[in-house]
């Protein structure tokens, strides 16, 4: 009984707080890699604009503490993303992304987060092409390890911590896409099937619920338009922190958290 105690401590002390909520921003690529380009318009620029409007919004806010992961365009490798948002002990973890595909007409946005299985073909591609970095493919691990570790524990009781840790994380990511998906006031709206699992290396391998967001394609003309224009990065920032915004509200008004 004292152990299941002590597990759940563990689990709720992580994912429910009335606290600020700590959120981590990832804008991804930047530096030499620069993403997807088309009609002029490259990813790395549009995901960095679009987090640093997103930051203020949450910073000018009592309600959350946000970071970057870069302020600037600097090339970070995808270990460098995750163990920068664990060293931070963010409550969340957003990457912001621009899609790309080979056929023009494909557009709107998709939110991501961790899944436990291996996903199909066409995710498992697009995986692959985030994860690319200049050394290569990286791939993912399932699932992570635990959040701490508890030398004195059993080894099958760690095994469950495991088990229900990754369980949440995956369960508080897909409310959180959930909330984004809702909020969402990009020109395309979402499509029926806009939230997606995927083993994304930075989402999988931060200690945090986490979604990654594709917010347009940049391969469909009018979409790359868009997402270069500063007022629809501006009306896409603040869709998110809408999103992120009821995310908390709902989470701050959890059971366990009224015993607090």
């Amino acid at each position: 009984m004292i152990q299941f105690l002590f597990v759940l401590l563990i689990l709720t002390s992580h994912f429910v707080m009335a606290k600020p909520m700590k959120v981590i921003l990832d804008p991804g690529h930047g530096g030499e890699d620069r993403g997807a380009e088309y009609f002029g318009v490259t990813e790395a620029k549009i995901n960095l604009e679009v987090a640093k409007l997103l930051n203020e919004y949450l910073n000018s806010d009592q309600r959350f503490q946000a970071y970057l992961t870069r302020y600037k365009d600097i090339n970070l490798t995808l270990e460098e993303r995750s163990e920068f948002a664990n060293t931070k002990n963010g409550d969340l973890f957003i990457s912001l992304h621009a899609n790309a595909f080979n056929q023009s007409l494909a557009k709107g946005v998709e939110f991501y987060f961790q899944n436990q299985l291996p996903p199909d073909e066409e995710v498992l591609y697009l995986a692959n092409k985030e994860n690319e970095n200049k050394n290569g493919f990286v791939t993912s691990d399932w699932p992570l390890e635990p959040i701490a570790d508890h030398d004195h524990l059993k080894p099958e009781v760690m095994s469950i911590i495991q088990d229900l840790q990754l369980n949440s994380r995956i369960r508080f990511s897909s409310q959180l896409a959930e909330f984004l998906n809702m909020h969402w006031k990009g020109i395309t709206r979402p499509k029926k099937h806009a939230i997606k699992q995927a083993p994304f290396h930075v989402i999988s391998h931060v200690m945090m619920p986490a979604n990654l967001i594709e917010m347009g394609y940049l391969s469909n003309k009018k979409e790359a338009h868009n997402l270069n224009s500063p007022k629809y990065q501006k009306k896409i920032a603040k869709s998110i922190f809408e999103g992120l915004i009821k995310y908390k509200e709902t989470i701050d008004k959890s059971p366990v958290n009224d015993l607090n």
